[in-house]
């Protein structure tokens, strides 16, 4: 189970002004088809589903769809860079090497790196000269 990021979620029928917050019972529930639209409860989902939500729902989930597919594709692009590695002049030749460039030894050292830079104990500060509040 992942950690629930709590007082960010607003619920998303219109109308209803309620947030999730720290004293909420549960966490507010996502549409089940496109997992974008928050809702506080069965009575909003059930609102909203008939008022406008039906109408959009499926071309939400294709564009959710559609940007998870880019950032792989973004990420692909990032190991390949990492790798090191020549490509030939064909595109199969490519898209072996951007399909396997996560297994190069670069990349995989870049995101075992990476994860050490994350985890840090709670209540340790940043490294020296590491603003903590940027992104």
């Amino acid at each position: 189970m992942v950690p629930r990021k709590i007082g960010y979620d607003a619920c998303d029928t219109r109308g209803c002004l309620r947030t999730e917050n720290f004293n909420s019972p549960q966490a507010f529930q996502r549409c089940g088809q496109c997992r974008v639209v928050v809702y506080c409860g069965p009575e909003c989902q059930k609102a909203d589903w008939k008022a406008r939500h039906k109408h959009v729902c499926k071309k939400v989930k294709e564009k959710r769809e559609l940007m998870k597919k880019a950032g792989r594709m973004l990420q692909n692009l990032s190991d390949f860079s990492l790798s090191g590695q020549e490509v030939g002049d064909s595109q199969e030749d490519m898209a072996y090497v951007m399909a396997n460039a996560r297994q190069h030894p670069a990349v995989r050292e870049r995101r075992r790196q990476l994860k050490e830079e994350n985890i840090r104990p709670k209540g340790q500060a940043p490294p020296e000269g590491e603003d903590p509040d940027f992104f």
